[in-house]
Parts: C-alpha cells; structure tokens; sequence
C-alpha cells in the first residue's frame, strides 16, 4: 500500500509499505482522510518530548475516516465490512488500575493504531466509531478533536449565560468554540493573531474577536464583561504565554482551562494571591476520556465541516505540513 512513512525527525517519504494485517481482534479500515493534527507535527520537529524514542520508520495520523474491509474473529462489536466509520487513536484496557479508577486518560496498556496517513489502518475494535448516514467522510475525521473540545467545556463548567474566553482559534479553539455555543455561552472572545483564523472565529459567533498582537487584549476583556473578568478562560495555543494569559482574563470564582501540549520545560508564573483571591481552578486537558459516543452523536447535531480547510493527496504530504507548520491552513486532511 501507499504511506506517509516517518524515516526520522523531519523527514516523510510517501512510498510503497507493507499493508498491516489484521489480528482476530481488530477491524481493518480502508482510510478515507485523515486529518493532521497538531502533535503530529509536534513528533515531526520532535518538540515537547512527544517522541519518547519512538523507533522509526513508522507511519503517523490519528484523526481518521474509512470504511471496515475487514473484520476479525474475536471482534464483539458487530462491525460489518462495508461500514463507515471514523478512528481515535487509543482504545484504553479497561483493566488496569487507571481504567477501572474512572481515568481512561492514563491507560497503562492501551491498544494503539497502525496510523492513518496511509491507504489502510488497523484498529482495536474500541478505537473504532460508527460514522450516521448524515456525516460525511471529511467531518468524521474531527470524532477526536470534537471530543477534546466536549471536555474542555465540562472541565470549564461552560453552559447557559456563560462567558467563555478562548486564546487560539485553531481548529481546537474553534471546534472550542462550536461547541461552547451550543452549551450556552453567549458571551464569547476569541483571541488569535491570524487574521483569517480571527474572520473564522466571528463565522462561528465569537462575540468578540482580539488581535493581541494589536490590540490590548486584557483591556477589550475586562470592557467586555464589565469589568468582571470570564467565567471560563481556555488556552489552545501551547504556549506558556497563553497559558499565563489565560489566568489574567479569568474572572472571580473563574475555570482556567489548558487545553494544549506545552513544552516539558515551560512554566507558568501564578500569582498565588491573585489564586487566593479570585477563587480560581486551572485544568488541563488529557485527551478526551468517555467523550467519543457522545462526540458522534454532536457531528450529526452541529456542522463542524467550517473548520475543515484545505485537503490534500497523500503524495502531497510534505506540502501539508509545511502548509500546516507557517499558518497557511485552518484544519488540513490527507486523503490516501
């Protein structure tokens, strides 16, 4: 089959590679598009330590669509060949001591993926998700993403009346976004630099959208909530900036909410009166634990399908990254 093979640090060559085969647990999927995520050029440029001596060659690609070519023997799912369905990239044990302790984020033994930036993939039948008659391909790439969103929300308490911050509009900040609204916040600011991503953000009903780079961001913030500060704050730029920043924003009794891969060495000045007199929580979010069924189900309620940019060939793979890498994409997919 055709892949995107990972050689080394910065390196990607599409080439012939062995098409995986799928062990009577798993469930083989014919890849449809696969989107790229920001870790995944994270592991290209080996930032943050995601690599975690990680052997190479090996093929990447998490956020994936497809349709079942097979399914094996000791499945118990009911998947059909024919299927369509979309791809997250850890299915936890359900055994050891973090599953059973309500905190799948921190799977010990998870199954894990053969990686989608290629023409097939397989799967733990727990990585795999119905995809409804109503969604397409494309947006069922965004199951995951969707999911880290859902529980950025709940970790801020966003819901009706709320006023919610975000710093980024990525395709997470956005994703953030879509679905802070349909929680419902009415009171929304996006801060992001890039003025087509900000254009996106009013798309999808920011209240308010901030060029920091321009603009005094903690002034337009405090104006707009009267001087009180946002119920939830959430950071999506993996920066230690935006981390901090996030903090400023947040009002009295406030959730700041780190929803970001930040680098192992970056700190984060608090100032632990502010802390003490704001009432503040800080969160981070660790992948998205218990939220893929209900994700599903938001893909057929909410047309995410806005956030989704640009799409590429599979040969063209080096363009997409780089593409992704100087901000010219708002959310890219592959199609091998």
């Amino acid at each position: 089959m055709k892949a995107a093979v990972f050689k080394a640090v910065g390196r990607v060559e599409v080439e012939d590679y062995p098409e995986p085969v799928c062990a009577p647990d798993q469930i083989k999927v014919k890849v449809a598009f696969c989107g790229i995520c920001g870790t995944d050029m994270e592991i290209l440029e080996d930032e943050f330590g995601l690599e975690r001596g990680a052997p190479f060659p090996r093929i990447l690609g998490h956020e994936a669509s497809g349709t079942i070519v097979e399914v094996g023997s000791a499945t118990r799912l009911g998947y059909k060949v024919g299927q369509r369905v979309a791809m997250v990239p850890v299915a936890p044990c359900g055994v050891c001591y973090f599953c059973r302790n309500g905190q799948e984020q921190f799977c010990q033994s998870g199954t894990l993926y053969s990686g989608a930036f290629a023409e097939y993939g397989v799967y733990g039948e727990g990585q795999v998700f119905p995809l409804a008659d109503d969604v397409t391909f494309e947006v069922g790439t965004l199951l995951e993403p969707v999911g880290i969103a859902i529980r950025a929300n709940e970790l801020g308490h966003v819901g009706l009346a709320r006023s919610v911050a975000i710093i980024g509009a990525g395709p997470i900040g956005c994703l953030i976004l879509m679905t802070a609204r349909q929680a419902g916040a009415i009171q929304t600011l996006v801060s992001e630099p890039v003025e087509y991503k900000r254009e996106m953000a009013r798309e999808l009903g920011a209240a308010v959208t901030v060029d920091p780079f321009n603009e005094d961001l903690e002034a337009v913030a405090r104006e707009s909530t009267g001087g009180l500060g946002f119920d939830t704050v959430i950071d999506c730029t993996g920066k230690v900036a935006g981390a901090a920043q996030a903090v400023r924003l947040a009002g009295p009794g406030a959730r700041v909410i780190w929803s970001a891969v930040y680098s192992p060495e970056g700190e984060v000045p608090v100032n632990a009166n502010d802390m003490y007199e704001k009432d503040l929580t800080i969160r981070a979010v660790n992948q998205s634990p218990y939220m893929m069924p209900r994700a599903s189900k938001m893909l057929s309620a909410v047309d995410f399908s806005p956030v989704i940019s640009h799409i590429y060939d599979l040969d063209d793979i080096n363009k997409a990254f780089d593409d992704q890498k100087h901000g010219r994409v708002m959310k890219a997919l592959v199609r091998p």
